[in-house]
């Protein structure tokens, strides 16, 4: 049976997922852990390192064209 009360322990790593790392970081009254902080920041980095990697694949097909426009 899982324990809900303020002071239970975290789940183990492998058995947390998203939505109740995020439910967790709204509801609690005493903050988040720094597994949990450092899980978020993880996933944003990932999401912006995703993001930089396609804006400049973007950017290189444009300057592709336009150096092909030229010539």
């Amino acid at each position: 049976m899982v324990d809900r009360t303020e002071n239970a322990c975290l789940p183990e790593t492998s058995t947390m997922r998203l939505p109740s790392v995020l439910y967790r970081l709204a509801r609690s009254r005493h903050g988040a852990t720094a597994l949990e902080y450092a899980f978020v920041l993880g996933l944003i980095s990932v999401a912006v390192i995703a993001a930089l990697g396609s804006i400049s694949s973007v950017i290189l097909g444009v300057l592709n064209a336009a150096s092909g426009a030229l010539t």
